[in-house]
């Protein structure tokens, strides 16, 4: 089998960054720790 693990943003009081370049990069980041193991 195979072993799960949670990829996702920090625990925040907001839902987005506020920033879209921010939020942008913070995707490109989750996207590629998430299928790069």
């Amino acid at each position: 089998g195979r072993t799960l693990r949670r990829v996702s943003r920090r625990a925040t009081a907001s839902p987005a960054t506020g920033s879209h370049h921010l939020h942008e990069e913070e995707q490109k980041a989750l996207l590629m720790e998430a299928f790069t193991r």
